[in-house]
């Protein structure tokens, strides 16, 4: 994917109850019509990101809870 083209995803992040306390979900399409995935945490959602945008040269790893600028 060409990071320069841009994208507008649909995310929604929301917590469900665990055995363990809370977890973090998530799920994100294209434009909001587009294929929904589903992540069972915010990690993966990074994971993800990181991959379709080709690891974005020189921005380093994402973690959560990281500003971008």
């Amino acid at each position: 994917m060409n990071p320069k083209a841009g994208q507008v995803y649909v995310l929604r992040i929301w917590w469900e109850p665990d055995q363990e306390g809370t977890v973090w979900r998530a799920s994100l399409s294209r434009g909001g019509k587009g294929k929904k995935h589903l992540f069972a945490s915010l990690e993966a959602l990074l994971t993800f990101l990181e991959e379709e945008w080709g690891g974005l040269e020189g921005s380093g790893s994402l973690s959560p809870g990281d500003e971008v600028e």
